[in-house]
């Protein structure tokens, strides 16, 4: 059996990583574009559910700058009954670069948004 020349794996691999790099990122746009749509469905004339609070959470993401910086996909919930407000948090991508997580409160009641990093809410 003949070897093949190294140009030839080398050359077969960069296609590859190209190949399945913009499969990414035609992923991430169509999930940015769901994201988008979904959140101007939104109607909280009867207050946000959690599944909702989760939708204009992730849009706040996408649209600032930290969008490549956090998990946008697993968020972490929690809900304030006190305060009738949903604290959503994304995790850095890289715990050794970013140590903070992001995330936003919304009023259950008016969909009114707060974000930023945690540390300034």
């Amino acid at each position: 059996m003949k070897k093949m020349p190294i140009i030839f794996v080398l050359l077969a691999l960069c296609f590859t990583i190209i190949f399945f790099s913009k499969g990414v990122t035609m992923g991430n746009e169509n999930f940015e574009k769901q994201i988008s749509e979904k959140s101007k469905e939104i109607n909280i004339k009867d207050g946000l559910t959690k599944e909702q609070a989760i939708i204009i959470a992730q849009n706040e993401l996408l649209k600032s700058n930290n969008r490549n910086s956090y998990e946008v996909t697993m968020p972490i919930v929690n809900y304030d009954e006190k305060n009738k407000t949903w604290g959503i948090e994304f995790k850095p991508k890289n715990n050794f670069k970013n140590d903070i997580y992001w995330g936003v409160l919304i009023n259950e009641k008016t969909g009114e948004v707060y974000s930023g990093s945690l540390k300034d809410l």
